[in-house]
């Protein structure tokens, strides 16, 4: 496995994304120094500081993306470790953000961007930077 395609490089990635797409919007973003936080960037944007955790993915698996939600490797979520669950689905160029509440309880969550009559869960959080 070259170091360009591991699962921190890969998720690195995204989370540089997040941070430019942040910037781009207008918000400012900070990034914690260690990698022992509950989340990934804090984004000071029209409602304050707000946590979020960053996830990615291209696996196309049983006709949706999946990512977990949890801290950690198959963890549960759980209540304060962030704010917002940023996704990021590159094949379709899509982002979610869904408040952390949401997700309480689930170690994973599932994503329909190649569907437009989607009526997934969380569908109604793509590209909802407005949130923050």
């Amino acid at each position: 496995m070259t170091p360009a395609n591991d699962n921190h490089s890969v998720g690195a990635v995204y989370e540089i994304e997040f941070q430019l797409e942040c910037m781009r919007r207008g918000h400012t973003v900070s990034v914690p120094i260690c990698d022992n936080a509950g989340y990934d960037a804090i984004v000071d944007g029209r409602n304050g500081l707000t946590r979020i955790q960053v996830r990615g993915t291209t696996a196309f698996l049983s006709h949706r993306y999946q990512v977990g939600t949890g801290i950690g490797k198959n963890k549960i979520n759980t209540m304060g470790d962030y704010d917002y669950l940023a996704v990021r689905i590159p094949n379709h160029d899509a982002w979610y953000l869904v408040p952390q509440d949401e997700l309480l309880h689930s170690a994973t969550a599932k994503f329909y961007p190649h569907n437009s009559k989607s009526k997934g869960r969380f569908e109604k959080y793509r590209d909802a930077f407005g949130l923050l």
